[in-house]
């Protein structure tokens, strides 16, 4: 939802990639290293430097500064005819004459016609001067050192005749003839390497940065605090499998009665509980509905683990598993499930028969009873109403976990018979557009949201629990 970066959130970014920033750079480099060792054909240069006169003949006394300026004056005609077709085309013809046609087809681009063109000598060349001197420098990169001399010679040559007879003033001369140079220039594998990593750096962040900014999920608790006007009463830090609510069942293990869950994953339930009950103190509030987006988002381990430290704390519990599309609470605690609260709706069970008794200490379950064909109609039911009403008088605190609401309604069809619902998002997964949908559905139907949980939130160090 937000649109703009600071420079901490931009490392951060950054910092959560950096393995696959570093491997992608990696294998780029290795890539490019490879290619420029093995692949590319070696590159040699020559280079000649021609002196720009502005008379053809004079004496180094008589010389006059005026003759230097008008110099410095005509090396940028120069330099532009050197680049003229003419020009390259009889540097072409200079090495046709000399090399034997299938040895230079091998060297440089000839065509159909027997032509070397003028745009494959330009492309070869590189012309350097200064406007404060009169020497122009022209270089020439090939496969070939001897090419490539040969290429500066003719070069040379084919300027003391084309450029002075088309400029008609000045004169040039050649200070040396062009050597050749059997050490190769190119190609420059250690800064081909380094481009290339740097260039993968770049373009790993850049995908980074985009998709970050289009990812609509959740990441900014405060964010989503301020986008619904709703608090968050609980930051559940990431531990173990990612989709405990999306597989069989809610294992034991992620139960905060037992032993293996992390210290501050257990006191971040024992926060939200004391959230919980700050945000319903002196309301009377009892029944609370969890609900979720959509599946895997921590719904049912949320519902669990609040009536787990309800309970811890002194309060009778009772926790409903009303997801009677997909119960799972009855694996979770070990307890049957022919009776529950489908058939406690209809009448075709009692509350003591329906109700598991301690299945930990100050906590009762009722688990869901057998799958009915219309869920949605028995939790938006009078009946349904009347069991809750009935059950909260030997309670202090009755959680239901529901389906997510933007698959069904059956959260928003219970709302007469609940207090409150709490919603639970997943952090970097659940989007805007779902918490909205799932909102403007409670709004809907008349329901009140007592907050937000926020799941798998993942730890950033031992001293800062979260990184958002």
């Amino acid at each position: 939802m937000k649109k703009t970066y600071t420079v901490s959130e931009l490392l951060r970014l950054m910092r959560e990639h950096i393995r696959l920033i570093a491997a992608v750079a990696l294998l780029s480099g290795i890539a490019v290293f490879a290619f420029s060792k093995y692949m590319l054909p070696p590159e040699y240069s020559s280079h000649i430097s021609l002196y720009v006169k502005n008379c053809s003949e004079s004496s180094g006394s008589s010389r006059k500064v005026n003759d230097i300026m008008i110099s410095k004056q005509l090396v940028t005609t120069y330099v532009e005819l050197l680049n003229d077709d003419a020009v390259l085309n009889a540097v072409g013809d200079a090495l046709i004459s000399k090399y034997d046609a299938s040895d230079l087809k091998e060297k440089i681009y000839v065509n159909e016609y027997g032509v070397i063109p003028a745009s494959t000598i330009r492309n070869l060349m590189a012309i350097k001067y200064s406007p404060l001197t009169s020497v122009i420098k022209i270089t020439v990169n090939c496969n070939d050192a001897l090419l490539a001399a040969d290429i500066c010679n003719a070069i040379a040559k084919s300027a003391s005749t084309y450029v002075q007879s088309a400029v008609g003033v000045g004169s040039v001369s050649v200070t040396d003839i062009a050597k050749v140079y059997p050490d190769p220039v190119g190609p420059d594998i250690p800064k081909n390497t380094i481009i290339a990593m740097i260039s993968a750096v770049l373009a790993m962040f850049m995908i980074i940065l985009i998709r970050d900014y289009l990812n609509n999920s959740i990441k900014n608790t405060e964010e989503l605090e301020q986008a619904f006007s709703t608090p968050i009463i609980g930051e559940i830090k990431h531990f173990g499998d990612k989709k405990a609510d999306s597989g069989s069942f809610l294992k034991p293990d992620s139960l905060i009665s037992g032993q293996k869950l992390p210290f501050e994953v257990v006191e971040s339930y024992k926060l939200l509980r004391a959230n919980l009950l700050f945000t319903i103190a002196d309301s009377g509030k009892k029944v609370i509905a969890v609900s979720s987006a959509e599946h895997g988002e921590g719904k049912t381990m949320t519902a669990a683990n609040i009536s787990i430290a309800l309970a811890e704390a002194g309060s009778k519990v009772l926790l409903v598993d009303g997801d009677m599309r997909v119960p799972t609470l009855h694996k979770t605690f070990d307890v049957s499930n022919n009776t529950g609260l489908s058939t406690l709706i209809i009448k075709r069970s009692s509350d003591i028969i329906s109700i598991h008794s301690d299945v930990l200490k100050n906590l009762d379950l009722l688990p869901s009873g057998p799958i009915p064909p219309n869920p949605s109609e028995l939790l938006g039911s009078e009946n349904f109403r009347k069991v809750m009403e009935r059950l909260s008088q030997d309670y202090d605190h009755i959680i239901i976990d529901t389906p997510p609401l933007s698959v069904v309604s059956d959260a928003a069809a219970m709302k007469d018979a609940v207090d409150g619902i709490i919603l639970v998002v997943r952090h970097a997964s659940t989007t805007y557009d779902k918490v909205s949908e799932c909102v403007e559905r409670i709004k809907f139907a008349n329901a009140d949201l007592l907050g937000f949980v926020v799941n798998e939130v993942h730890a950033k160090s031992k001293n800062n629990y979260y990184d958002y």
